[in-house]
């Protein structure tokens, strides 16, 4: 029974995470694009985790080769049965740690880690020990968010800050940094990188086309509620009343909500 509720909890998870990408992947890629991430690279993606970045790097960059480091071997196990096909010879999967990374040093282009930094207890370490892996002048990009940006929304919901507010609390709880977007050129200076840039991006209700991956991503009551009630941050009656409040955000005329994320590069 408890391994059903474990792989019920991973599958939720899953899902939640494939939304995420499928939400905020194409305006992420144009600024990866911008801040060093080129086809035919050697690319190294840093927690790869169930492959669902890798799938969109081998998709967008038909020349480049991906390695990606993973510590979760279950994670491993469902990126190798997505990404069997014919793009398979270009993705090698490696199960281990970014802080002691079993890759030789000096073999990629372009280091990529996505959501990553934010759970490492030592972030300028992990930058350390990747910048050893980078070819001279090989780059670093992460992408991270950072709680300070709530987002917008139209209508107003009034409940979504607290909200967010709890949710920012489980992961200072878990032992992550929900403010690792700020302090991303800091880390990558700290830990030797130089031409270090910061650039934001959004994502809008309006120009994706709907509002369900960001249902799925950021309302999802039922989903996103049990861990906060397990933590003792909320009660079932307050998740209860963000999702009739959600519920009645979602049925006004033309809703909108517009995220911002960051990214950062700097040069080995």
């Amino acid at each position: 029974m408890a391994s059903e509720l474990l792989l019920q909890k991973l599958e939720f998870e899953l899902a939640r995470l494939k939304a995420q990408v499928e939400l905020l992947w194409p305006k992420e890629r144009e600024v990866t694009a911008r801040l060093g991430l080129q086809d035919g690279q050697e690319i190294l993606e840093i927690g790869s985790g169930p492959g669902f970045v890798t799938q969109r790097l081998l998709e967008d960059l038909p020349t480049a080769r991906i390695t990606g480091l993973e510590i979760d071997p279950l994670l491993i196990e469902r990126a190798r049965e997505k990404l069997a096909g014919p793009d398979a010879e270009r993705v090698t999967i490696v199960q281990g740690d970014v802080m002691n990374p079993p890759l030789p040093e000096g073999r990629f282009d372009l280091a990529f880690a996505r959501y990553l930094f934010m759970h490492i207890p030592d972030p300028v370490g992990a930058a350390r020990q990747i910048k050893r892996l980078l070819k001279p002048g090989g780059r670093l990009v992460i992408s991270e968010l950072d709680a300070g940006f709530t987002g917008l929304r139209v209508p107003e919901l009034p409940e979504y800050d607290p909200w967010a507010k709890k949710w920012e609390q489980a992961l200072s709880k878990r032992g992550s940094n929900p403010h690792m977007g700020r302090h991303l050129p800091r880390v990558l200076a700290a830990a030797g990188f130089t031409d270090i840039k910061l650039e934001p991006y959004l994502v809008s209700s309006d120009e994706v086309g709907s509002m369900a991956p960001f249902y799925k991503y950021l309302f999802d009551a039922d989903v996103l509620g049990a861990p906060l009630v397990k933590m003792g941050l909320a009660t079932a009656e307050e998740i209860e009343a963000f999702a009739a409040a959600v519920k009645g955000f979602l049925a006004s005329e033309r809703p909108l909500v517009i995220i911002l994320r960051l990214v950062a590069a700097g040069r080995a």
